[in-house]
Order: structure tokens, then sequence, then C-alpha cells
């Protein structure tokens, strides 16, 4: 069998339960970094996303089964997509799929929007417990890290002129 990077789409869905196999069509792939991420659509009008596992994941030292644990915990707290089906030996995860929404980045709306959800996000851990083997962390501290590793350029790219990281961060801190 490949392992998990060289997995193909015809032997991912193989490796599906055997009664979705043949009910499944593929329509598009979506872009990801770590993955190839394929949207499917069911006889019934479903969609769903099948995560398929990228050469790139060993470099960047991600933790699959911990993501899975984590997948399927968010989908039950209802801040993710609801986690169908999983295999960490062959690098698969078949989820619902959710529709992106259509807001202007530069919106107001939007930034209110994305403050509300990295709140949410950051504080969810602490009123429920993570699932076995996943720990607690600060999402604002990992954020921080990262936005001073971009250039300023860059950072004038990801948020609108009239909001600031400082601003951002302020608004979604205790």
């Amino acid at each position: 069998m490949p392992k998990a990077a060289e997995l193909s789409l015809d032997l991912a869905l193989a490796l599906l339960p055997e009664h979705w196999q043949h009910s499944l069509c593929h329509l598009g792939s979506l872009a990801s970094i770590s993955n190839y991420n394929d949207l499917l659509e069911t006889t019934c009008g479903q969609r769903w996303v099948l995560r398929r596992q990228a050469a790139a994941v060993g470099r960047l030292g991600l933790d699959r089964a911990q993501e899975q644990r984590l997948s399927q915990w968010a989908g039950e707290q209802g801040i993710g997509p609801v986690l169908l089906y999983g295999h960490i030996d062959h690098g698969i995860l078949l989820s619902e799929y959710i529709t992106p929404q259509q807001i202007d980045p530069s919106s107001a709306l939007y930034i209110k929007k994305l403050a509300e959800r990295l709140q949410q996000v950051h504080h969810w851990g602490a009123q429920r417990p993570l699932p076995f083997g996943c720990r607690q962390w600060d999402l604002l501290e990992h954020l921080d890290h990262y936005w001073a590793q971009l250039s300023p350029m860059f950072q004038a790219q990801l948020l609108p002129p009239q909001t600031s990281w400082p601003a951002l961060r302020a608004y979604t801190a205790d």
C-alpha cells in the first residue's frame, strides 16, 4: 500500500466505507498547503471534503492523530465541519463541506466577524475540555509570533488600511 502522501484520489475513495464509494462525484479540488482537498457531492446532493495528505506534512511536523481528534471535537462543538470518516494510517479525513461566506475583507463587518471568531476559538478550550491528548494553547500568543515574522508590507496587505494587528488583537483579548 502506498504511503499516505502518495494516495491518488481513486485510491483514497477506495479506502472509504463501501456504501459511499459509488455514490460520490468529484466536483474539483480546493486549495490547501498541507493537504489535497477534494470537493465531493453525494447522489443526495450533500457536499463533502475529502482531505488527502500531501508530501509536505512530514516537513511541517503535523500530528495527524491529534488533528483527527481535534477535527472530531470541533465538529461536535459546532465550530468546525462534522467529521464523517478518518483513516490516520492513510492520511485521509472526510468531512462535511461548509459553504464559504462572501464578506468584503475591507469591511468593518468582516473585521468584527473575524475578531468574534478568534475570540470564540481562543476561549473554547477553557469552556469545554479538549479531547484527550490535546493541549490548550494561547491562540493570541501564536498569532503574535506569526505576525511578528511578517514583513510590514505583507502585514499591510493582510489587513484593511483602517485596521492594524494591535487593534484587532485588542478587540479579541480578554
